[in-house]
């Protein structure tokens, strides 16, 4: 409608009716009667496309009106469509979060026929901290489903932590990156033992240390690092990770493992919380007082 009005047309008429009121108020000022039939068959000269055009733009305005009722018709169709896609979308995503899941109980099944006397929760990493420099995250179970601040935590591949904060529906769970998480661990080579921590350094690296080993270690790269159950903090025999490296420990005659785990914490999606297991808290102290 808006070029309707623009149009060269439209311009013309508008002219056109500028020069017929001035000659309709000429000839009212001359009063005269031949001018006064001129004047009349000069307005008939413009009245009639006046008209036609007034008829054109009112069929112009009913298309216009038309297909304003099929555009919204079809938006409608539109968003009813990207309504009923969001929804295969979803229910595609929540089948692919099913079958993940059950993937990975088939997993866990098989971990705990191999111990029998562990109890497991399964839960879902929901949340990562950006400033976490150890890959901390937290997981959507929490005291309601048993889990306490302590218990180990692992994939299928392996060792990933350890619970650190308990709340009614969640937990916080520091990783063997983390300097406060120590894990009495040996190898499954040699069994030597040792224990694992955390550093800020290796953490950048993507490695652990396997630290107090004597100057006359057998242990060598590629050894398989399994924990030991010394403690009573972690079950024994969880894969930790291989050995990447032997070097200098922080004491003159002691040796350190550089040990690369063998779980990627950083894009892991689910974990088991291991809540009970035998041997779960006894010390090296307790198993002295019981003798």
């Amino acid at each position: 409608m808006k070029g309707f009005f623009r149009s060269k047309g439209f311009k013309l008429l508008a002219t056109a009716s500028v020069i017929l009121c001035a000659a309709m108020i000429y000839t009212a000022a001359l009063g005269g009667g031949g001018i006064s039939s001129a004047t009349s068959s000069l307005v008939g000269i413009f009245t009639t496309p006046m008209q036609w055009l007034a008829s054109l733009g009112g069929e112009k305005l009913d298309g216009l009106t038309t297909n304003t009722q099929e555009l919204n018709a079809l938006r409608s169709r539109l968003d009813a469509m990207q309504q009923e896609l969001d929804e295969k979308n979803n229910q595609l995503a929540n089948y692919n979060e099913l079958k993940r899941q059950n993937e990975d109980l088939k997993n866990y099944i098989g971990l705990h026929d191999d111990n029998s006397d562990w109890k497991f929760v399964y839960a879902t990493v929901v949340g990562r901290d950006a400033n976490e420099l150890f890959s901390g995250f937290s997981i959507n179970r929490g005291s309601v489903a048993g889990v306490r601040a302590g218990d180990p935590v692992i994939t299928n591949s392996g060792l990933v932590g350890r619970v650190a904060k308990v709340g009614t529906t969640y937990a916080k769970v520091e990783t063997i990156y983390h300097p406060d998480v120590k894990v009495s661990v040996l190898s499954a080579n040699t069994e030597e033992i040792g224990v694992l921590t955390g550093d800020k350094q290796y953490a950048d690296q993507g490695l652990v240390q396997m630290g107090s080993l004597n100057a006359k270690t057998q242990i060598k790269a590629g050894d398989l690092i399994v924990t030991s159950g010394m403690g009573g903090v972690f079950p024994d025999k969880i894969i930790v990770g291989t050995v990447e490296s032997i070097v200098n420990g922080t004491v003159d005659v002691s040796l350190t493992a550089l040990v690369r785990p063998t779980v990627d914490v950083s894009s892991i999606t689910s974990v088991m919380v291991i809540t009970s297991f035998t041997g779960q808290g006894e010390t090296m102290e307790a198993l002295d007082e019981k003798k």
